[in-house]
């Protein structure tokens, strides 16, 4: 699932991954999060799979 979020070329997002939902899970997988809260994944930046 992906909901305020840019994602560039060559991100691979794996089934049950959660991206722009959760500020803080977002910065701790190394993603970057603006001020507005937009959830940025640089390219080809990995995507973990989900536990």
């Amino acid at each position: 699932h992906v909901r305020n979020a840019i994602l560039d070329k060559n991100v691979v997002v794996p089934p049950g991954a959660r991206i722009g939902f959760d500020r803080a899970e977002d910065e701790a997988n190394g993603y970057t999060v603006t001020e507005s809260g937009l959830t940025v994944l640089s390219k080809g930046q990995p995507v973990p799979t989900p536990h």
